[in-house]
């Protein structure tokens, strides 16, 4: 297992082969700081990871910034891309234009399009979610087509909103008038 940051080709050629030795494998053709190249992943683990693209197999990722994701049987704390697909994977916080995720647990989901399959999350936002079956406590989003089971969806937000807002107002009257400064 390695504990590291990744960049891709602005590693040593000894310090790549050390990677390649332990299932970690950068493929990519890139200059350091153009952020390409191809990072694969099978039975690891990193700090962080910033490429152009990311396969990982059963490994995890503090944090990964890529343009296009793919991970099964996977996790990662924060994950920021613009195209991801994950299956059966575990992740904090993502932050994508287009995700895929299959038989996932995330805890927030900030995302554009969204096509979600026996996924569970605490918050999802979207603009948009094809053929899906996603389970979130609080869910934000436009237009839906598939099945979501949430606790709090947007009109519930806003009907808490304005609940509490209102409830709060009428305590803070009450307490000013009661506890207030007396005008003579």
């Amino acid at each position: 297992m390695t504990n590291q940051s990744v960049t891709p080709n602005n590693q040593t050629e000894d310090s790549k082969s050390q990677l390649q030795q332990q299932n970690f494998e950068d493929t990519g053709n890139a200059q350091p700081g153009e952020g390409e190249g191809l990072v694969k992943m099978t039975e690891t683990n990193t700090q962080e990871i910033n490429a152009e693209q990311v396969q990982m197999h059963q490994s995890g990722a503090g944090k990964i910034v890529a343009q296009n994701l793919s991970m099964v049987e996977s996790g990662a704390g924060m994950l920021k891309a613009g195209s991801a697909n994950v299956e059966g994977g575990g992740i904090g916080f993502i932050q994508a234009q287009d995700i895929s995720l299959s038989n996932s647990n995330v805890s927030l989901v900030l995302t554009q399009v969204a096509r979600m399959e026996e996924t569970r999350s605490v918050i999802t936002v979207a603009r948009q979610v094809d053929d899906s079956s996603i389970q979130s406590i609080v869910f934000l989003g436009g237009k839906v087509n598939g099945t979501v089971e949430t606790s709090i969806d947007s009109r519930m937000a806003a009907l808490f909103g304005l609940s509490a807002g209102l409830g709060l107002g009428i305590v803070f009257f009450f307490f000013n008038y009661i506890f207030g400064k007396k005008r003579s």
